[in-house]
C-alpha cells in the first residue's frame, strides 16, 4: 500500500511539474489594440489629421451648398421676370452645380477614406512589429487582441500546421 501511495504521489508531482512546465511554455498575451491606437500620441495625431481633413472638406462642400441655395432662391425670386428659356437655363445651371457638389462629396469621402486606410496600415505594420518584439521578450506563445478575438502573433514553435498536414495526408490516402 505504501508503494502505491508513493507511486501516486510521484505521478502527481510529475504531472504538476509537467503542467507547470507546459504552462510556462504556452503563455498567451492579450492586448487592446483599440486603446493603443486611440490613446497613443501617434494615434491621436492620426485622428486629429483625419478630423482636420474632414472639417476642411465639409467647409468647402458647405460653401458650395450655400452657393447652390442662393442660386435657387434667386431663380425663385426672378421666376416672374424670366422667360421659359432663361428659367430652363438657370435650372440647368443649378442641376449642374448639384451634380458637381455630389461628385465633390464623393471625392472628399474617398480622399478621407484613403488617408484613413494609409494611416491604419502604417499603424498596423508598426504595431505588429512591436507586438512581435514584446512577445518574444516576454516569452509568449501567442498574442490575442481582446477586442477582435484575433491572434496577432504566434510563436513558430506552437504552430502545428506541418504536423497536421502530414497527418492529414497520411489519413487521406
Amino acid at each position: 500500500m505504501k508503494k502505491v501511495v508513493i507511486g501516486l504521489t510521484m505521478a502527481a508531482a510529475l504531472g504538476i511539474a509537467a503542467a507547470a512546465q507546459a504552462q510556462e511554455k504556452f503563455r498567451v498575451g492579450i492586448i487592446d489594440t483599440r486603446k493603443i491606437l486611440t490613446e497613443s500620441k501617434s494615434g491621436q495625431q492620426s485622428r486629429a489629421e483625419l478630423e482636420k481633413m474632414v472639417k476642411e472638406r465639409r467647409e468647402k462642400l458647405g460653401k458650395e451648398e450655400t452657393a447652390i441655395k442662393a442660386m435657387h432662391e434667386k431663380l425663385e425670386k426672378d421666376k416672374l421676370v424670366l422667360n421659359e428659356k432663361q428659367k430652363e437655363q438657370k435650372q440647368k445651371e443649378i442641376q449642374d452645380k448639384v451634380g458637381a457638389l455630389k461628385k465633390m462629396s464623393q471625392e472628399a469621402q474617398q480622399e478621407v477614406s484613403k488617408r484613413d486606410n494609409e494611416l491604419s496600415a502604417k499603424a498596423g505594420t508598426l504595431l505588429k512589429e512591436i507586438v512581435s518584439g514584446v512577445a518574444r521578450q516576454e516569452k509568449l506563445a501567442m498574442v490575442v487582441d481582446k477586442n477582435q478575438s484575433s491572434v496577432l502573433w504566434v510563436d513558430e514553435e506552437v504552430d502545428i500546421t506541418e504536423k497536421v498536414l502530414k497527418a492529414y495526408e497520411a489519413k487521406a490516402k
